[in-house]
């Protein structure tokens, strides 16, 4: 077997600074592996299975700006040098379409052209796998991606936009520093696409996900998944036929009405055994190979897809962050979840449902961060053409070493007739409106009036003796208007009463 590094480690690379990294790849099993990088030297042996696998300290040394990563097989002399290393802070970026949404369907990328070329960021894209052969192929075949390119006009309009807006938004804060960012994404999949069967073995989560792509594949063959792909095709181009006639009959209308009238876009296409849908598909084809890597911090933007079983989000959720931050061999790297912008189209309080749960997630999993950008989105449709604020946001977050994430509830204190919830990662809160939250009495939902007070940054909602529950933007399409100096918004929450406390519902 020949010398090789796994792939991610290739010329223009950057590694994590001032934090342990790990550098992999294949060789003949029993030989000795000697790894050259940052004034560092360690040595391995190959496995049985012909991979080795280092851990590099740094050690305290200043990194050099731009180095060399030299491996070599002691005994053969086989070597392997990756040129143009450099050090800096490394995100992953994974989850499905608005992470994956390229700079070149942004309606900024014109202007983002003329700010090229950007020498200090380096983008990697993971290949989109759907499915790996027992023979080592690969589908589809031709597939882009799979090299460390600068971030400049030839490579602009392939990048997450996201990704790109937080860059700019982390440059401004840090001119000197190199970043480098690994797409690890694809649109339209569940979060049960990105973990390990192990996660999907609870008999909720099996029963949700695992059982019906089981029994849509059971006893068909190639000629019967190829007759229902064609009818969906079908179904998709009628569709989007039948759309476009009504919306020019109709012009006043808007897309959402239109939707209501015709229908929306079929979706999901039919199972098939290779399909990139299947549950924990793209942890094998995709999360796998970027996990070989070292991450200064992981970047989740999903949950679009999950709102159909959003009350089960929490529980994936913390499985992909355990399963991903194992796979790592990283227990400590920071996560950084998106809550999800506002979008009116789907199942009644659905995306309210997600926002809670990945809300939850980042209070309950040590080193997890929300970074909520539910103040924007569009009402009715499901990709906003612009992500610039949810990308700068995203940017200011992970460049400052002032805040974990952007505003969230945090303790809750019942003094009087008012329920105090004390607002953590902010210096100060203002309300640019009415301050609007829903509690729950003996006979249902009413709206009260929310006080706004700093020194600490709190919030007062009023209750009643038989108040069970509060809330404040739980909704798919919510208004928030409670702000932080930076315009970031109070995340939307829950609260319940339980045994006599309050807490996240």
């Amino acid at each position: 077997m020949e010398l090789a590094l796994d792939k991610l480690f290739s010329d223009n690379m950057v590694l994590p600074s001032g934090r342990t990294f790990r550098v992999s790849g294949r060789g003949v099993p029993g030989r000795m592996i000697r790894v050259r990088v940052a004034s560092q030297v360690v040595t391995t042996s190959v496995t049985a299975s012909g991979t080795w696998s280092v851990e590099v300290d740094p050690g305290g040394d200043a990194h050099p700006k731009e180095g060399s990563l030299v491996v070599d097989d002691k005994q053969s002399g086989a070597k392997v040098v990756v040129e143009h290393v450099r050090f800096g802070h490394v995100y992953l970026l994974g989850g499905q379409s608005n992470i994956e949404f390229r700079m070149r369907e942004d309606e900024g990328y014109v202007q983002a052209l003329d700010a090229m070329p950007q020498p200090w960021a380096y983008v990697y894209t993971v290949p989109q796998v759907e499915y790996l052969a027992d023979d080592g192929s690969v589908m589809p075949e031709g597939l882009d991606g799979g090299a460390w390119l600068p971030l400049g006009s030839a490579s602009l309009g392939n990048v997450s936009a996201v990704g790109y807006y937080a860059l700019q938004a982390i440059h401004r804060e840090h001119p000197d520093e190199v970043v480098g960012l690994v797409d690890c994404f694809k649109g339209g999949t569940s979060a049960s696409c990105w973990v390990p069967p192990e996660v999907l073995v609870d008999p909720s989560l099996h029963e949700a996900y695992v059982e019906p792509f089981e029994a849509a594949i059971a006893d068909k063959d190639e000629a019967d998944f190829d007759r229902e792909q064609e009818t969906y095709e079908s179904l998709v181009e009628r569709h989007n036929d039948d759309l476009a006639r009504y919306r020019a009959a109709h012009p006043d209308r808007t897309l959402s009405e239109a939707k209501n009238v015709v229908g929306h876009t079929p979706w999901p296409p039919p199972a098939r055994p290779t399909s990139p849908y299947r549950p924990s598909g793209l942890y094998g084809t995709m999360f796998v190979p970027a996990s070989s890597y070292s991450y200064s911090a992981i970047v989740w933007y999903q949950g679009e897809d999950d709102s159909k079983h959003a009350k089960l989000y929490h529980q994936l959720l913390t499985g992909l962050i355990g399963a991903w931050r194992h796979a790592l061999h990283d227990a400590e790297v920071p996560i950084y979840v998106m809550q999800l912008p506002g979008y009116a189209d789907d199942l009644p309080d659905s995306w309210a449902l997600v926002r809670q749960a990945q809300l939850r997630v980042s209070y309950e999993m040590p080193g997890v961060h929300l970074v909520s950008i539910a103040d924007t989105g569009d009402e009715h449709n499901i990709h906003p053409a612009s992500k610039r604020v949810a990308g700068e946001r995203l940017g200011r977050v992970l460049s400052s070493h002032s805040c974990d994430g952007t505003p969230v509830p945090g303790k809750v204190h019942l003094r009087d007739d008012a329920l105090t919830v004390e607002v953590d990662d902010a210096e100060s809160i203002a309300s640019d409106g009415d301050a609007v939250a829903e509690v729950r009495e003996d006979t249902g939902w009413n709206r009260v009036c929310m006080t706004v007070q700093n020194d600490p940054p709190r919030v007062l909602i009023p209750v009643g003796a038989n108040t069970t529950r509060v809330r404040y933007g739980y909704e798919n399409y919510p208004h928030l208007v409670i702000r932080d100096d930076f315009g970031q918004p109070l995340a939307p929450f829950e609260l319940a009463l339980k045994e006599g406390e309050w807490s996240l519902a």
